[in-house]
């Protein structure tokens, strides 16, 4: 699969890869809120590229081990971030779902999907990436429910599953994250079903 950029603010950029949701919506032919790149160097000198292609400014969040650097314009925001690992591939497999796990070549347009993503979106499946997925952060604990709530999807037995297995380690997780997920689960039209859902997960 290729995905073609038209927009000319891309061109002629270092190798840069769009990821996650960003990538997900756009299959999904829905415009995507915020973009999301990996790089494999320099993702400041990439963010402050963007910046000056967007009239923008650069803001840079997280800690000194792993930042985020934003970008910050009147249309547009977008996040830069190093690449996890060796290269894409290590990068998405330390993603949470497959669908999320999407990324698409910037200069090329060719879409990576190591762990069938995309046929997860045409099954409209919530599919963890790995068991792993939930111990590197427990917060993806109520996110497969917040995305299957907010896309309509449904969360495979399997991953429903290790969900389970795993439920008390929720307790790990910021009272401010997880109340940030429950408001996006409550303004569902399927919220009831929902709440059921998790709570059988206990």
């Amino acid at each position: 699969m290729i995905f073609p950029f038209q927009n000319p603010i891309f061109a002629g950029l270092p190798q840069a890869f769009l990821v996650g949701g960003s990538v997900r919506d756009m299959i999904r032919e829905v415009k995507p809120l915020d973009l999301d790149f990996v790089v494999p160097s320099e993702p400041l000198r990439f963010a402050r590229m963007m910046a000056d292609r967007l009239n923008g400014k650069v803001i840079t969040l997280g800690k000194a081990t792993f930042s985020v650097h934003r970008v910050v314009s009147k249309n547009l925001s977008i996040d830069v971030s190093a690449i996890k690992g060796e290269d894409i591939q290590e990068d998405l497999l330390a993603r949470d779902f497959t669908i999320n796990a999407i990324a698409c070549d910037l200069a090329s347009g060719e879409i990576i999907d190591c762990l069938g993503g995309v046929a997860d979106l045409r099954g409209r499946r919530i599919k963890m990436v790995s068991p792993d997925a939930f111990s590197d952060d427990p917060a993806r604990l109520i996110r497969a429910f917040r995305m299957a709530a907010t896309l309509n999807f449904q969360i495979t037995p399997h991953t429903f599953q290790a969900i389970a297995n795993q439920a008390d380690a929720i307790r790990q997780v910021a009272g401010e994250r997880i109340w940030a997920e429950l408001e996006l689960i409550l303004a569902c039209p399927n919220s009831r079903w929902t709440l059921n859902h998790m709570a059988e997960s206990q």
